[in-house]
């Protein structure tokens, strides 16, 4: 899979949600209830929640270590998404947003981008 056909992938804290283009052809996944009681934003083709998406401890042994590796909750969730996405089970949606928990965003942003499983799929935005 060449660089450019990865899916481009976005985190976001709730307060840039509106600056999100294109919603409509967007998967969203909200993190730990980031968006509190308002719930789902309309247009947006897929919604999926997550809740405690707290990012998993480096390995000890070293990065990628079989016995100590274990991806993040967020990680496992975007492969899952796109393994549905691959079976039509969901819209074919041609880029991923992340709402994380306000303060949140950084923190679930690198956990995703150490799996390298999710970022064979999916290319990290902003």
């Amino acid at each position: 899979m060449s660089q450019n056909s990865r899916i481009p992938l976005t985190v976001v804290e709730p307060s840039a949600l509106a600056d999100v283009k294109q919603p409509e052809r967007n998967a969203l996944v909200i993190v730990d209830g980031a968006l509190g009681d308002n719930g789902a934003p309309e247009n947006w083709m897929h919604v999926t929640h997550l809740v405690s998406a707290q990012a998993q401890p480096l390995p000890t042994h070293g990065a990628g270590c079989a016995c100590c590796f274990q991806p993040a909750r967020t990680a496992t969730l975007l492969m899952g998404l796109f393994q549905q996405r691959a079976r039509s089970e969901v819209g074919f949606f041609s880029a991923a947003t992340i709402v994380a928990p306000p303060g949140r965003g950084s923190e679930i942003r690198d956990a995703v981008a150490r799996d390298v499983f999710a970022m064979a799929y999916y290319q990290m935005g902003r």
